[in-house]
């Protein structure tokens, strides 16, 4: 029983991690001159593209990719996937904190919560994967 209640914190913690990204992002868009920029063909500098586009989409595919891959597989797969992906998903976060407290423009309160919130749920994956219960391969 307790296996299965560290897999479903992990997938629950995943599909969390997805729809605080979604937040996000749509709070990014209510910023001043945000949406006419990307009407501009432009992101924070940076031209719109299809591969831009497909790497935001892995900002949504992988957690929940993570989020059924928690609840499915086995053994240590699944506690180094899952350790692994939450290490990597800390440090995008804390690149994004760097990035936004050395950039020129201000950041809004709600985005430093959201940074803040993928923090804090990141750390919990990486905590749950790590005490995940062995199981039987």
């Amino acid at each position: 029983m307790e296996l299965l209640r560290c897999k479903a914190r992990l997938s629950v913690l995943w599909v969390t991690m997805a729809v605080g990204t979604v937040a996000s992002m749509f709070l990014s868009l209510l910023m001043p001159g945000v949406i006419e920029e990307i009407m501009a063909g432009e992101m924070e500098g940076w031209e719109l593209s299809e591969w831009m586009m497909a790497g935001f989409a892995l900002f949504f595919i992988i957690p929940i990719a993570l989020a059924i891959l928690s609840l499915t597989l086995k053994g240590s797969a699944n506690r180094w996937l899952n350790f692994i992906f939450g290490i990597i998903w800390v440090i995008w976060f804390i690149f994004e904190i760097f990035g936004h407290a050395t950039a020129a423009e201000p950041v809004s309160i709600a985005m430093w919560l959201m940074l803040a919130t993928g923090i804090a749920v990141s750390v919990c994956i990486v905590y749950f994967a790590w005490k995940l219960p062995k199981q039987q391969e």
